[in-house]
């Protein structure tokens, strides 16, 4: 039997400390985040759980679908946890890559240039359920 190289057991006990950690499956329109206390993620604007132009200082995302705390298994809804909520902190307003389509008729003088930029929310997550 080979012995096992120190990248492999690094790899290992790497592997073995994701498992112990806690996170959080959310669903914000049509996109689902895994999430951690900690993270950082980029929510579409027109799907952020608040209404109105203003901006909140907190949010909380109510569809959880999947949930695991640290030492335990984890929780799947059926379709979403209950009682379960995400709290996050609202970081500022982000905008993304800009979108270009371009269509074009060959010989007939049609084209057609528009352009889109869609603003997200950038959250940190504060709280899981």
């Amino acid at each position: 039997m080979a012995k096992k190289s120190t990248t492999e057991d690094q790899k290992i006990a790497a592997s073995e400390e994701k498992k112990d950690v806690s996170y959080a499956v959310i669903q914000v329109g049509a996109h689902s985040h895994r999430v951690a206390e900690g993270d950082r993620v980029l929510v579409e604007w027109d799907n952020a759980p608040f209404n109105g132009e203003e901006v909140p200082s907190e949010i909380s995302f109510d569809k959880v679908l999947l949930s695991k705390k640290a030492g335990t298994e984890a929780v799947v809804g059926t379709p979403t946890v209950e009682g379960a909520k995400v709290s996050a902190k609202v970081l500022g307003l982000k905008g993304g890559e800009k979108v270009v389509s371009y269509k074009k008729t060959r010989r007939q003088g049609y084209h057609n240039k528009k352009g889109h930029k869609q603003t997200f929310v950038e959250v940190e997550i504060a709280q899981l359920p």
